[in-house]
């Protein structure tokens, strides 16, 4: 994904993300729809401690894996017992570049015209492209490259309305609430409570009482 312009990070905001709310470097970079880097030189610019990783992973013969011998991130994440993000995150935070086109490990997806358009449509109805990715079986980064060189506008993450998944996937288990109901609250449309819902894990109810 590109970024266009200097983003504005204040020093509240970041460590009410970072230290209050708790998120990680990843999830706080996904807010603000910048790189992971960009985040990390802001925190180190406004003196705020740095979590540890919660992995102690050996970059260089990593870095070699990754850069020389082609690993995929899955391949990676497989080796030493973590997951792909983390793998990923490492490797932006260590200066390294994300290659958008290795496929995860044992995928035999064959990207047909079939797949390029179901990818097409699932995207422009507001689901995410990790959404996407684990429902086909391809890599988040390959989703996004086939939106774009499709002619789709890939979503810039930082605009996407940030819901509070645990209050609404409460209201809609527990207190029957239909997407509409709970969009009318937040402020967004059904059709996204509902995307967000089954990214989340949530079986929606039939369609007269989503």
């Amino acid at each position: 994904m590109a970024y266009h312009g200097k983003i504005e990070i204040s020093q509240k905001k970041l460590q009410d993300l970072y230290e209050g709310q708790g998120l990680s470097v990843s999830e706080v970079a996904e807010y603000f729809g910048c790189s992971t880097d960009t985040i990390l030189r802001r925190i180190k610019k406004y003196g705020i401690k740095q979590r540890p990783w919660p992995y102690e992973l050996p970059m260089q013969e990593l870095s070699v894996l990754y850069e020389r011998e082609k690993w995929s991130i899955y391949k990676l994440a497989s080796k030493y017992h973590c997951s792909h993000t983390t793998i990923a995150n490492r490797i932006r935070a260590n200066g390294g570049e994300l290659t958008c086109n290795r496929e995860k490990r044992g995928s035999t997806v064959e990207v047909t015209a079939e797949v390029i358009d179901t990818i097409k449509r699932a995207y422009a109805s507001g689901n995410s492209a990790e959404f996407i990715s684990k429902s086909l079986g391809l890599s988040k980064w390959r989703v996004l490259q086939i939106v774009r060189t499709n002619g789709g506008c890939v979503r810039n993450i930082g605009t996407q309305k940030s819901l509070p998944m645990k209050h609404v996937t409460y209201l809609y288990t527990r207190h029957q609430l239909s997407t509409v109901d709970i969009g009318n609250i937040y402020g967004v449309q059904g059709t996204t409570v509902a995307n967000r819902l089954r990214e989340a894990g949530v079986e929606l109810r039939g369609a007269r009482n989503m």
